[in-house]
């Protein structure tokens, strides 16, 4: 067998390798922008919906926080949006903790949380409203459980 044929041989033999490779980059290079344009658009969903991320007045502070995650398995991209108030009076109710799960692109609620914050004698939730698509949430823990499949996969 001359150079030449053994050549073409080889590279007939590492084409399939080599081709899975570049497919292989290829997919990780779509996910990485899918990943990047969710976080733009969860960005600009935020931004509009809480154009400040913590507010002061008269009654307290409210802070506004999200986080993003594209969904491969879903091909989604959902946002978590944190929102607590504090009040300035802690003797009385009124302090709250909101999260909400939203699929950014078609601004669904998948589920939400919210806990008035007990100061006394530590900082303690309790449930007001706990719901996760159809289910009906009993804890903060369980709410987490309902919503981790969607921010993590």
């Amino acid at each position: 067998m001359n150079t030449s044929m053994l050549v073409f041989v080889l590279w007939l033999l590492a084409a399939p390798v080599f081709h899975v490779g570049l497919c292989h980059a290829g997919e990780m290079a779509d996910e990485y922008l899918l990943q990047e344009r969710c976080g733009k658009r969860a960005q600009e969903v935020f931004d509009k919906s809480n154009p400040k991320q913590i507010t002061r007045d008269e009654n307290g502070i409210e802070s506004s926080t999200y986080t993003n995650h594209y969904n491969k398995r879903l091909n989604k991209c959902f946002a978590v949006i944190t929102v607590i108030f504090i009040s300035k009076d802690k003797s009385k109710s009124g302090s709250y903790k909101q999260v909400q799960l939203y699929d950014i692109n078609e601004n669904k609620e998948y589920g939400v949380l919210f806990t008035e914050i007990d100061f006394l004698p530590q900082a303690q939730y309790k449930p007001i409203q706990c719901t996760f698509l159809t289910t009906q949430c009993q804890s903060q823990e369980e709410w987490s459980t309902l919503a981790k499949p969607y921010m993590e996969e």
